[in-house]
């Protein structure tokens, strides 16, 4: 998987992911706190996958605990290097398999996430993740992106172009890599080869993750039940689109629903 690292407002990433909690912790009728420091983050992250890795440790820490749960952002300096996020409830341990992609997307970021020895009855898992991402961006104290090449270029309009014809066609069940590349006007083996060449994704893959991105963009409008979602984004079997949903966020999409029924807010 190929990340695309950009500026990023810590604090408001983990209070939309947080919030989104508000229907869960309410229904569970839990002790949740909430902790960011006054100071806003700005980091170089995917936002997509860190989004991702903290929604499933959010997630499965409100599902494992009986009474309480604590999320914090850890305070921080200008001389830090990396920021530190703590998860942590009462009641049962986050099982191994469920935190295994959140993991796998912190690694990618060259971060960790490490559980941390507690008390009897508790689990504490702390992420931890570099402010700036080595290879992309200067290690200047104020950081800057690399001059754009020819060749970036040309990759950046590419990219655009694809998620474009992609999202214009997300309805059509027909869309494939067949029907893609021609849309791309390229041959079959060029657009295999210039997707693998920035992602690690196939062309299908490409488009089944761009199916579930916006139906869960659609969930979360509240308009459509999830029959009519499915539909929207390609999908002619629901099974299958609750199937591939659940694979892809951690949850079911009723369950997406049901964490996206309160308004945002910064604390519950």
């Amino acid at each position: 998987m190929s990340l695309i690292f950009t500026k990023t407002d810590i604090n408001e990433l983990l209070s939309e992911v947080l919030n989104g909690l508000s229907a869960l912790v309410k229904s569970k009728q839990l002790r949740y706190e909430f902790s960011l420091p006054r100071m806003t983050l700005i980091a170089f992250v995917d936002k997509d996958a860190l989004k991702k890795a903290l929604w499933a440790l959010s997630y499965n820490a409100v599902k494992c605990a009986e009474r309480e749960v604590h999320i914090k952002l850890r305070p921080f300096n200008s001389d830090d290097n990396r920021f530190n996020v703590d998860i942590h409830n009462d009641g049962a341990l986050i099982p191994t398999e469920r935190i295994l992609t959140p993991r796998a997307l912190v690694e990618l970021h060259k971060g960790s996430l490490k559980l941390i020895p507690a008390e009897e009855g508790r689990s504490f898992l702390r992420l931890s993740i570099p402010i700036l991402q080595e290879g992309e961006y200067s290690s200047n104290p104020l950081p800057l992106y690399q001059e754009n090449t020819d060749q970036e270029t040309l990759e950046k309009d590419f990219i655009r172009r694809l998620n474009t014809i992609i999202y214009d066609n997300i309805s059509d069940i027909e869309l494939n890599v067949d029907e893609l590349a021609k849309l791309m006007n390229m041959s079959r083996p060029t657009l295999y080869r210039r997707i693998k060449g920035l992602s690690d994704s196939t062309p299908n893959e490409l488009i089944n993750i761009s199916r579930l991105k916006k139906a869960a963009e659609l969930l979360s409008q509240k308009t459509y039940n999830i029959t009519q979602v499915a539909s929207m984004v390609g999908y002619s079997v629901q099974s299958n689109f609750s199937r591939d949903f659940h694979k892809h966020y951690g949850m079911p999409p009723s369950i997406y629903i049901a964490t996206m029924s309160l308004p945002r807010r910064t604390a519950i």
